[in-house]
């Protein structure tokens, strides 16, 4: 049943193993690496994808923002140098003494006026409105009814300015194209003002430039008046709605942004605004979000492409090199500490190339091992010692065994013989008193002497034999009694060897605990490797226990063998004596006898002396019978001692059974252990 126990402990330490290899296989430290360094990579591409692409919005969007300062530095640099071109022109016409001067010949005004507005394609329109209210308009001399020059906003605003103004941009109602009126005063060489040169200029040119100007592929550039207003060459109702938004306004109405960002409609668009040198206008772009976006999320895409080409051509570059490095290694030492599905251990030399920690891990478990077989090998050794002890000490209760029986047998017989003796003493004792009765006849019938001499004879005769049978028991008794008293001496000493060889036993068990003590520290050290091995180690210890429990009992035992065996030396020792008292008392009863049987054969010459004789027949009937009932005495106790001696054979026999258990037992333990050390390949 034991056995049967370690059996299934192996069993189900292999089942474990075999589970924890199919999981390894499944999840194994070559996929684990793998995912560790997957991981990071995609941790690292990840920060690095994001890093990316933020640092590519940030550049696209101030890249974006750079393009559209560029656009409108360029717009703004040819409205410039488009107003600049006009400005010079009216400022020459302005400062020209004829206009300063009041009494100049207004025939010599109205050349000059058409003499500039020839050299410049982009005047639709030159006039002059002097302070005395006189207005004059190249090639049109005519000046309706009622039309004062100095109410109208272009002379108005430029004598308030006292300098060049450029007014917002309108539509010229005879041409419906888009003008601005660009109006300076004129002064006299006393600084009076002295009227207003004005000219309107078409911005068809400027208009049409800034259309055309583009940001990216979608964004757009507008301009706005000194009042916010858009100033288009036609009309654009979403774009005027969206500027009405308050957002939209906010910014505006700053007057001056800087790629600021807002939200119309769900989607987000920049807005930069940029004041026109020497005007009241602003150059308003508007780029939509999307317009760098969708570079941006092509970029993003491609950066997840190459994120997982890179995670995938590392993984493969990872696998190779841990498998090189690690794995097979690893295989490599798990294949050197290894059990088969019938539990059998192998424990072999593992030989490495590289040299790194798991070289130093494969020299420990080198160490380790070699220890370990030593151990088993110790152990082996023990095992078989412990076996062939309990083989030897199983011989020994078998011959103990047989020697009870032998003992109890003999004793038996005694016991028998005793029982006889006792039968014969009181046969004899018997045989005495009708002696004694004779005598006494003999005494009142002196006639029948012959009678009762014949008589006498008879019964000597046969007290002769009875003697004679009483002589050889107790000789046949001496002779059985020392037998039985070699049997118990050799039993005694048999015993003693037994302690002797349950001490050896005792130590052996001792060392194999210590043994699997040590394995148990071993395997502990070896971690899951040793675990099998840790399961072996208790299941030695605890045979080891069981030993040392059993040699107890069998000290126990032979203890008690020892003291029934010296019990029994004791008792043969005082029967052998009693058997010399009960020898001699024969001896003396043969010579009585002896003397009856030559008193008998002088009766007849004797005769007269018959009281004399009879008196002393009668005396020696008296210490025959005192004999015969002394002897029955000795009969009885030595039944008494034979029926104890018979006990105490039975109860030796029992224990001698038990110990021959014990001893078996330990053999069985034995040789689990030996099974157990066997599943180790060495």
């Amino acid at each position: 049943m034991e056995n049967d126990g370690n059996t299934k402990i192996i069993d189900n330490s292999a089942k474990k193993h075999d589970s924890n290899v199919n999981k390894k296989t499944k999840f194994n430290i070559a996929t684990k690496l793998i995912m560790v360094f997957s991981l990071g990579m995609i941790v690292v591409m990840c920060i690095c994808g994001i890093f990316l692409y933020v640092s590519q919005v940030r550049s696209s969007k101030e890249s974006l923002a750079a393009n559209t300062v560029q656009v409108q530095n360029e717009i703004n640099h040819s409205i410039k140098n488009y107003i600049d071109k006009y400005i010079s022109a009216v400022t020459l016409t302005a400062n020209n003494t004829i206009f300063a001067e009041p009494n100049s010949n207004e025939d010599a005004i109205y050349e000059h006026l058409e003499l500039f507005a020839k050299n410049f394609d982009g005047i639709l329109s030159y006039y002059f409105g002097r302070a005395d209210g006189k207005t004059f308009k190249m090639m049109d001399k005519s000046t309706p009814e009622g039309y004062d020059p100095r109410k109208r906003p272009w002379y108005i605003e430029a004598q308030n300015a006292d300098k060049l103004v450029i007014s917002d941009p309108y539509v010229d109602a005879f041409t419906e194209k888009l003008v601005i009126t660009l109006s300076m005063p004129v002064k006299n060489s006393k600084n009076a003002l002295s009227g207003v040169m004005a000219a309107d200029i078409t911005i068809d040119t400027i208009m049409e430039e800034v259309e055309n100007a583009k940001i990216g592929a979608s964004g757009l550039v507008y301009l706005i008046d000194s009042n916010n207003n858009l100033i288009l060459s036609q009309e654009n109702k979403a774009l005027t709605e969206e500027l009405n938004n308050e957002q939209v306004k906010a910014i505006v109405s700053k007057g001056q942004a800087n790629f600021e960002k807002y939200k119309y409609n769900s989607e987000n668009k920049y807005m930069t605004i940029m004041p026109i040198s020497g005007t009241n206008w602003k150059i308003l772009s508007i780029v939509p979000e999307y317009e760098f976006m969708q570079n941006l999320n092509r970029l993003l895409t491609r950066i997840v492409i190459i994120t997982i080409l890179t995670i995938i051509i590392f993984s493969i570059f990872v696998y190779i090199l841990n498998k090189k490095i690690i794995v097979n290694p690893i295989n490599k030492i798990i294949s050197s500490f290894s059990t088969d599905k019938s539990g059998k251990i192998s424990l072999n030399e593992i030989n490495l190339k590289q040299n790194d920690e798991l070289k130093i891990l494969s020299e420990e478990l080198n160490t380790f091992a070699a220890q370990i077989k030593q151990m088993v090998k110790n152990i082996a050794v023990t095992s078989d010692n412990v076996a062939q002890t309990s083989i030897t000490l199983q011989e020994n209760m078998d011959e103990s065994s047989n020697l009870t029986r032998e003992t109890a047998h003999t004793i038996e017989e005694l016991a028998d013989r005793v029982l006889s003796q006792a039968h014969e003493n009181e046969s004899g004792l018997l045989k005495i008193i009708d002696f004694g009765e004779s005598i006494q006849k003999n005494t009142n019938l002196a006639d029948a002497v012959s009678t009762s001499t014949n008589e006498v004879k008879e019964a000597v005769n046969s007290g002769m034999e009875i003697i004679d049978v009483l002589s050889r028991s107790s000789a046949d008794s001496q002779v059985a009694i020392k037998e039985i008293f070699e049997i118990v001496k050799s039993t005694e000493e048999k015993s003693k060897e037994i302690n002797t060889a349950n001490e050896v036993i005792k130590s052996i068990s001792d060392q194999t605990n210590l043994l699997a003590l040590n394995a148990s520290i071993e395997a502990a050290r070896a971690g899951d490797a040793g675990k099998g091995f840790a399961v072996v180690a208790e299941e030695v210890r605890k045979l080891a226990e069981e030993s040392s429990k059993s040699t107890e009992s069998i000290n126990s035992i032979v203890d008690e063998l020892v003291k029934n065996a010296s019990y029994a030396v004791s008792k043969m020792e005082s029967v052998a004596k009693i058997v010399d008292n009960q020898q001699k008392i024969v001896d003396e009863m043969q010579k009585k006898y002896e003397y009856i049987g030559e008193s008998v054969k002088k009766t007849d010459t004797v005769v007269r002396d018959v009281e004399t004789s009879t008196a002393t027949m009668n005396k020696s009937k008296d210490d025959i019978i005192n004999i015969f009932e002394a002897l029955a005495g000795i009969a009885e106790e030595n039944a008494s001692d034979s029926q104890q001696i018979s006990s105490s054979t039975q109860l030796q026999s029992e224990k001698i059974h038990e110990l021959r258990n014990v001893t078996n037992k330990l053999s069985e333990m034995a040789n689990s252990l030996k099974d157990e050390i066997d599943k180790f390949t060495i």
